[in-house]
């Protein structure tokens, strides 16, 4: 890991548990306080990864998909089990667009390409 991101990483620890406590941060107490800074920030990464940035940061938000049949696996498992039926009626429900995407795991987009020659 790069120096400045520990150098940054250790201010913004020390700002936090100083805000939160009152105290400077000591080495006992980092060793404390660590695991649920590394907690918040994974969890609100995900937080973000899953339900932000599909719905308003993805650059392919504007193509049609099907409603998510889950908050978490998105449309995965369901493009797994029968892939060329879904094809099929995303062609009959957007005739002219041949291009489609899918939730996929954790928010992922994945993008279609539903052409009526190819299949």
């Amino acid at each position: 890991m790069d120096i400045r991101k520990l150098i940054i990483l250790g201010v913004s620890l020390d700002a936090l548990f100083n805000y939160i406590t009152g105290r400077p941060l000591s080495a006992a107490n980092l060793l404390l306080w660590l695991p649920l800074y590394v907690f918040l920030v994974l969890s609100g990464y995900l937080c973000y990864r899953i339900f932000v940035y599909p719905r308003y940061v993805s650059p392919y938000r504007k193509l049609p998909s099907p409603p998510n049949s889950h908050w978490l696996w998105g449309n995965y498992i369901d493009y797994r089990r029968n892939y060329y039926e879904h094809a099929l009626t995303m062609m009959e429900k957007y005739p002219n667009r041949h291009f489609t995407r899918f939730n996929g795991l954790f928010g992922s987009d994945n993008v279609t390409l539903v052409y009526q020659l190819l299949l």
